[in-house]
């Protein structure tokens, strides 16, 4: 009998993994229900990579942090995450900073994020292209309506 393993914390930053990886991680992570934090920061993750995690999230009910900070992730990449939004209640801390969105991107996820009652803390800092006129309008009516943030 194999020791059972609780895994709490992976943190996968700074290497070079890319949207197969991810979607080979997320499969594996698929059974896992151990699993807290979850940090990608700094790796290779464009499109297909969100559309893997947000599989994952749609079905995970015990991830708490999940960090893709500093990666690759476009328009539609971001409206791949933006999906999980309203079926995940789990997920508490979401970090999509120093990404390559803008506001066209991001208008669906902050718009969604009104539907989405468990994120106490977003960090989209140094994503260059978001305008305070544009998608930033959206997410402050989705937190109005959210009160979780």
């Amino acid at each position: 009998m194999q020791p059972e393993i609780k895994l709490q914390e992976l943190d996968l930053s700074r290497n070079l993994l890319t949207d197969a990886g991810v979607a080979t991680l997320a499969n594996g992570l698929a059974k896992n229900d151990t699993l807290e934090v979850l940090n990608l920061e700094q790796n290779m993750i464009k499109c297909d990579g969100c559309a893997a995690l947000s599989r994952f999230l749609n079905a995970n009910t015990n991830l708490k942090e999940l960090i893709v900070a500093g990666n690759k992730i476009n328009n539609e990449g971001i409206q791949y995450l933006a999906q999980f939004l309203d079926k995940n209640s789990t997920l508490e801390f979401l970090d999509i900073s120093r990404n390559h969105f803008n506001d066209n991107g991001f208008e669906i996820f902050a718009s969604q994020m009104a539907k989405n009652t468990g994120i106490t803390k977003l960090d989209i800092s140094k994503n260059k292209d978001l305008m305070d006129e544009g998608s930033l309008v959206t997410l402050a009516e989705a937190i109005a309506k959210n009160r979780r943030l």
